[in-house]
């Protein structure tokens, strides 16, 4: 509930336009682990990967419906996501430091992940 409201607050923000509405923006894309020496392996599992219109966690994953901007470093989404059988939106907030190679994802209870960006591989729109 509690990221509703922060979405819903976000909404109300000055919005940054320039990717397509419900579309995540470039620098926010790619593959986020707990570390480097996590990056490509299996065992990770706060490991994420963010697309334009897809997130990807550990043992979920959907489209993205909806997008908020607040600036250059902060975002929250809406997204469908699916997993061992069960479907539900889930609301997510993201801010990204300034060089861009660390995510740190914002919890309801306001507890913070950080994750750090892996390198590129081909980039699979979507």
């Amino acid at each position: 509930m509690h990221r509703l409201l922060t979405l819903m607050l976000m909404v109300s923000m000055p919005v940054a336009a320039a990717e397509p509405a419900g579309s995540m923006p470039v620098r926010f894309q790619g593959e986020w682990a707990a570390g480097p020496a996590y990056c490509g392996s299996e065992i990770d599992d706060t490991a994420i990967t963010i697309r334009a219109k897809r997130i990807i966690y550990w043992e979920s994953d959907g489209p993205i419906k909806a997008v908020v901007v607040n600036g250059k470093n902060e975002v929250a989404l809406i997204a469908e996501l699916s997993g061992e059988g069960d479907t539900w939106l889930a609301t997510a907030q993201f801010k990204l430091s300034d060089d861009g190679n660390r995510l740190t994802s914002i919890s309801d209870s306001g507890r913070e992940i950080v994750r750090y960006r892996c390198p590129q591989r081909a980039r699979v729109s979507g």
